[in-house]
This record gives C-alpha cells, structure tokens and sequence, in this order.
C-alpha cells in the first residue's frame, strides 16, 4: 500500500515533532512552518492532504485552505480556538482542537485522508 504524503502547516516545531512521531510509519510528511512556507510546498509538490494550524505566526490559514482546494486536496485544520464554522465555511473538510489532535491522528485522520484520495 501506498504511503500517503500529507502537509503539516505549524508554526510551532514541537508540535509537527508529535505528529510525525505519530504517522510516519505509515505516512510520509511535508513541513512549512509559516503560511508563506506552506503555499509554496502546495504549488510545489504533491501531497494527499494537509494539516494546518488555524494560527501562523498572526495570520490565519485561510489562504493554505483555500490553496489546497484548488488542488483537490482535504484539509484538516486546528487550533486552539473554537473556529471551526469559519474554517468550515472557507472549505476545510475537518476541525479538530490541537488538544485532540493527538488521540485521533493515528485513526479517524488517516482514515479520513485515505477515503477522500480513494474518490
């Protein structure tokens, strides 16, 4: 079975630390640490799927999610504040709170980017 390749945007290293600690014996990941970083890694390589931060050093993640899209790609997005009818409505297919982050990524969220590449 194919690995898939998903984006992590975060602007904090430790947490794209924790989540490549969780996939990556069975994802491989990208990384961009700010929102500029990220919308190149979409235009430049190919990936199944993201996963930003709401938050990137003072800017919002609109753009990555909106970016994304534009490829087809789902988007996971988190954070720490409830704006999950926002990202919702900007086209985000997933919110989770970075406080749940850890407890579903090895299930519900490979699952969730598996189904929606399978299209």
């Amino acid at each position: 079975m194919k690995k898939l390749k998903i984006l992590v945007v975060d602007d904090m290293p430790e947490v794209y630390q924790r989540i490549e600690n969780s996939l990556n014996k069975v994802c491989k990941l990208g990384y961009a640490n700010t929102l500029e970083g990220g919308l190149d890694e979409i235009r430049q390589n190919s990936y199944d799927g993201v996963i930003t931060d709401f938050d990137l050093n003072g800017f919002d993640s609109i753009e990555i999610i909106k970016s994304s899209k534009d490829k087809g790609l789902p988007v996971i997005v988190m954070s720490k504040e409830n704006v999950k009818e926002k990202v919702m409505k900007e086209g985000a297919d997933k919110f989770i709170f970075k406080k749940d982050l850890f407890k579903e990524l090895e299930t519900c969220e490979l699952n969730f980017f598996k189904s929606y590449n399978e299209r």
